[in-house]
């Protein structure tokens, strides 16, 4: 089945009215997507796959798959894929990653649109919601399946299609760089850090200046006082 928006949103205000604001407040359409894709799952299971997302070979690999109560991906360069859910309906983890979406939508923005969805409802903050839910939870039978991402990627499960209509100039920058860099992980990071050092140091050297003495310089010490008729 296709699911609308308006189909998305009607789900939420019909079973979990109590989520409907944030759902609302999302600044990006795909941050509703993202969001309405954990209801569906955890209301009726089953598998959701987004559009560029094709069946590869419907035979045994798929056939094991059905044996765990719930299976996602590997994406790179770390984490899950949020393109690709398949769980039984009302699964714990499911719920636990609905649970972190409370008051999603009034974190403040963070630097760009790529990575404000990213960190909200997107992929990474998907992948965090699964550590979480592994540092609480105590039966690894509650756990969903992860599929390693060369089995995923090379055939064995889907075919991938162009896709990422979301993306936006951000995400090309982001995607030149990991290019530039061959996809290593390591030298992306440290030129994270390095820019993050070098917006600090511009921020910290601002702030020192606006409080330098010759700021304060022609600042009255006279003291107050009232003139006497």
């Amino acid at each position: 089945k296709l699911w609308t928006d308006e189909e998305n949103r009607a789900l939420i205000a019909d079973k979990y009215p109590e989520f409907l604001e944030d759902y609302d407040n999302f600044r990006y359409p795909i941050q509703r997507v993202d969001a309405a894709r954990l209801f569906l799952i955890y209301e009726y299971g089953g598998m959701y796959t987004d559009l560029d997302i094709g069946c590869a070979t419907p035979g045994k690999h798929w056939d094991a798959m059905w044996n765990h109560q719930g299976v996602v991906s590997e994406t790179t360069p770390l984490g899950i894929t949020n393109a690709f859910l398949m769980f039984e309906p009302k699964n714990p983890f499911i719920w636990h990653a609905i649970q972190g979406l409370r008051g999603a939508s009034r974190r403040p923005s963070i630097v760009t649109p790529y990575f404000n969805v990213m960190l909200s409802t997107g992929p990474t903050w998907l992948s965090y919601q699964l550590y979480l839910y592994e540092q609480t939870e105590k039966g690894p039978s509650a756990f969903p399946h992860v599929i390693d991402h060369n089995r995923w990627r090379n055939g064995l499960f889907v075919k991938q299609f162009h896709g990422n209509t979301w993306h936006s100039w951000d995400a090309m920058i982001i995607k030149w760089f990991v290019a530039l860099f061959n996809s290593n992980f390591l030298l992306w990071g440290c030129f994270v850090l390095c820019a993050m050092g070098l917006a600090l140091f511009l921020w910290w050297r601002k702030r020192k200046n606006n409080n330098s003495p010759s700021r304060l310089l022609f600042r009255s010490t006279t003291p107050a006082f009232k003139l006497k008729n």
